[in-house]
């Protein structure tokens, strides 16, 4: 074996997995593997007992705590009551997915900012500029950079509010009957135009 061959298997590095950690760790205190396996199996045992548990909690399939009382039956298994407090808690994530996916509601434009603030018809100007289309990634930065100026803008105000508000912006964007609805848009240097 070439010496660089030995170089590089030596600098490859292993990590143990969770279980071969388990039993090295006992292995020193305890040196019988039966009974570290009969460990390892109720360990495994409680753990996804704990997990499913949980996850049984939060799932918008389990029964209503009133019983089957409500006025409205259950839908494909699902109580009504159960899936808006499931739901209520992730809409701020999803809407928030719709807004970043959306290929031209952020975007950039080829223009500065000052010269844009300078013309008497500033949305008019942007809605005539070609669209720039950007990276996911990119839109979610921006997205972000959108988020904290409103909370610096905004006293007092929770984040569901704050995607809400952008969400009111992307509705009326992918609204075709709204002619004069703007994108959200950064200039050539990066910088954020109004969206207000």
């Amino acid at each position: 074996m070439s010496e660089s061959t030995q170089e590089s298997t030596r600098g490859f590095e292993y990590e143990l997995t969770e279980k071969q950690s388990f039993f090295l760790y006992l292995y020193q205190s305890l040196p019988n593997i039966e009974i570290i396996h009969e460990i390892w199996r109720q360990y495994k045992y409680d753990s996804d007992k704990k997990t499913l548990h949980f996850y049984n909690m939060i799932s918008p399939l389990r029964d209503h705590p009133c019983g089957n009382d409500c006025l409205l039956p259950k839908i494909c298994g699902i109580d009504n009551d159960i899936f808006i407090m499931y739901l209520t808690g992730r809409l701020p994530l999803l809407q928030s997915i719709k807004i970043a996916g959306h290929p031209l509601l952020i975007c950039k434009l080829d223009v500065h900012k000052a010269e844009l603030e300078k013309c008497r018809d500033y949305f008019d100007k942007i809605l005539n500029l070609p669209q720039i289309k950007l990276s996911k990634l990119t839109r979610v930065k921006i997205l972000n950079r959108i988020i904290k100026i409103l909370e610096n803008d905004s006293i007092m105000v929770d984040f569901n509010c704050l995607i809400n508000y952008v969400y009111t912006i992307y509705k009326m964007y992918s609204d075709m009957k709204i002619l004069k609805a703007y994108p959200i848009a950064i200039d050539k240097e990066g910088k954020l135009l109004r969206f207000e």
